[in-house]
């Protein structure tokens, strides 16, 4: 098993473009918040219309995006 630390979060957030639009203060504390999951291929992460309360960086791997029924 191994341990994530708040560093480790906050490093990946750093890589991401979006990083670039939070102060560093902003970013330890979503890393505070932050940690690594794992998924299975054919897991869904979350449905449209669900509520949601997280937020998700692609660190390894791909997710496909599906919406049903829209145009």
């Amino acid at each position: 098993m191994t341990t994530t630390t708040m560093e480790d979060v906050e490093e990946v957030l750093n890589r991401q473009p979006l990083a670039r639009e939070f102060t560093a203060p902003q970013v330890e504390r979503l890393a505070r918040l932050g940690q690594f999951v794992e998924f299975a291929p054919g897991d869904v992460i979350h449905r449209e219309g669900d509520e949601c309360s997280e937020l998700y960086v692609v660190v390894r791997g791909h997710v496909a995006i599906e919406m049903v029924g829209h145009h």
